[in-house]
């Protein structure tokens, strides 16, 4: 789980409010907690602490080291623009994927035809 603020919810703001008071002000508050627990605790029904409990798990955020981001970030295969001096240019590979790249110049330089292919 994570520091998350539970205010940072999308909770009713009476229920968000219930949580604070209760003593629960992170996201991680309430890791161990099961739905009958917070839902006596906060005196909401057992369905609606399932539903928040939930959604702490669907939005679960996890993080990965600095490391583990350039591994990943090195598996990805670039896109190769078929001109050796242009790959050259953009690290020796191509064109990254799941990266933004801009081409631009005059007109007549050529850059439409990056998009053609082969």
């Amino acid at each position: 789980m994570s520091a998350r603020l539970v205010s940072s919810l999308n909770l009713r703001p009476s229920t968000r409010t219930k949580l604070q008071k209760a003593g629960f002000q992170t996201v991680k508050d309430l890791q161990e907690t099961t739905p009958i627990e917070l839902s006596k605790e906060i005196g909401i029904s057992n369905n609606e602490a399932l539903n928040i409990l939930q959604q702490i798990k669907k939005n679960k955020v996890t993080s990965i080291s600095a490391s583990e981001a350039l591994q990943q970030e090195r598996k990805l295969c670039p896109i190769s623009t078929s001109c050796e001096a242009m790959d050259q240019m953009l690290g020796g590979r191509g064109v990254p994927v799941g990266k933004i790249t801009e081409f631009c110049g005059a007109p007549g330089m050529g850059k439409t035809q990056l998009g053609y292919g082969r």
